[in-house]
């Protein structure tokens, strides 16, 4: 009886200690990541963990999130250890089969993943199914592609040796190709960053294949059209060449003034500096000037009636506008000597209002006293700029001022234009 509970006794404790080894030993070989994916559909649990083509993991359970997106529960080894920056995708393992799916790990390269660490949808993929590409097709879609296919088939029957000629006479096309390929490689994140836009288009385009059929219709029509104004594209594109080349000119006449551009703003910016307070003090004005303006808008609006109604007016005075310079350049000399004689002119007047003005017996008559020529004449001849008695001398006209006892002996010099010493009866002194 004490040895069979020695022996079970024993038996519990092997069975407590190889549970306790096989979880020491499970937990350190390998630790748990979360995968949120948008569709998980060929995958299961047990599935393969894969990274580089070797497995290292395998699908512990898939469930779904409280969104409703499926979310996959992988154990990993620990000798490859996920890091900041880790990718998974849902890859094909044959194109035979439903089931043929297995998860895809991009290691990362930032600071390593915690046991239990959650890939959310940016950091995950899954194949499209080309089931579901085929049925986003409408049957016109789908017609035109199988007509697609048949007119390629019918092109490239029996041009194998042409093709293989071409293919033989094109290293440095596919030369050229390669570099390509090199550059866009080496350019890793924005390759990822087009793969994982690439991937959130095809899946926007797998949820609504209605949608995809539709653009594939349109699409086709705008083919059609295209197809259809060849020859207009054709004279677009031949006309292209000329246009590019005036642009280069363009471009080039704008480097050239580059220089004088720069300039011009470094000698503006003084002046920009001092226009900004200006600027600032403006919109006051022009606030305040609105009303001004309104007014004045009110104003102006009968003035356009008046204005039609001056047009015969101005187109009457025009002729005689004209014939204006030609009367006032004769008509100089007259005011020239009007305006030096103006104190003379304006005296006459007067004497000959206050000669008009005075009554006699015979009623309102201008009296009139004549001077009978002496002869002989009066011995005492005085010149042009004298003011005292005796007989003025030919052409018997004095010089302005003379009866003021200021005699202008060189008035002619202020006439219009310049002057010479006057020497007919409208001059008076002859002295230079």
């Amino acid at each position: 009886m004490r040895s069979n509970r020695r022996t079970l006794a024993l038996a519990v404790l092997a069975v407590a200690v190889f549970a306790f080894g096989w979880v020491i030993l499970r937990s350190d070989g390998t630790y748990e990541v979360t995968g949120v994916f948008d569709d998980v559909r060929g995958l299961i649990e047990g599935g393969e963990v894969k990274a580089g083509g070797l497995e290292v993991g395998k699908v512990e359970d898939i469930t779904f999130t409280e969104e409703g997106m499926p979310q996959v529960r992988m154990s990993v080894d620990d000798d490859f250890r996920l890091k900041q920056g880790a990718f998974a995708n849902i890859r094909l393992a044959s194109n035979i089969g439903a089931i043929n799916r297995f998860v895809d790990l991009t290691q990362g390269d930032g600071p390593e993943l915690e046991d239990g660490a959650t890939l959310g949808p940016g950091a995950t993929d899954q194949p499209v199914d080309l089931d579901m590409a085929v049925s986003t097709l409408n049957p016109r879609t789908r017609e035109q592609v199988a007509t697609l296919i048949a007119e390629f088939d019918a092109a490239t029957r029996g041009r194998g040796p042409d093709l293989a000629e071409t293919f033989r006479h094109s290293p440095e096309a596919f030369g050229e190709t390669a570099n390509l390929l090199a550059q866009v490689t080496a350019d890793q994140a924005a390759l990822e960053a087009l793969v994982v836009q690439g991937r959130t288009v095809a899946g926007a385009l797998a949820s609504d294949p209605r949608n995809l059929g539709a653009s594939a219709e349109r699409l086709a029509i705008a083919l059609d059209t295209a197809a259809g104004r060849q020859d207009e594209l054709g004279r677009t594109v031949d006309a292209i060449g000329p246009a590019l080349g005036s642009a280069r000119a363009t471009l080039d006449r704008l480097v050239a003034s580059t220089p004088d551009l720069r300039e011009l703003v470094a000698v503006a910016r003084p002046v920009v500096a001092e226009l900004a307070p200006t600027a600032r003090v403006l919109r006051p004005a022009i606030d305040a000037m609105r009303p001004l303006a309104a007014e004045a808008r009110r104003l102006a609006a009968p003035l356009r009636e008046q204005l039609r109604a001056l047009r015969p007016v101005i187109a009457a005075a025009l002729p005689v506008a004209r014939q204006l310079p030609a009367v006032l350049n004769g008509l100089t000399p007259l005011l020239d000597h009007l305006r030096a004689r103006a104190p003379e002119v304006i005296g006459f007047f007067t004497l000959l209002g206050d000669a008009t003005s005075n009554y006699d017996v015979n009623g309102n008559l201008v009296r009139v006293s004549s001077i009978p020529i002496q002869f002989p004449r009066h011995p005492d001849a005085i010149d042009a700029s004298s003011d005292a008695a005796g007989a003025l001398v030919r052409p018997f006209d004095r010089n302005p001022g003379t009866a003021e006892g200021e005699p202008w002996e060189r008035y002619w010099r202020s006439f219009i234009g310049g002057g010479e010493p006057p020497r007919s009866f409208l001059g008076g002194s002859e002295a230079p």
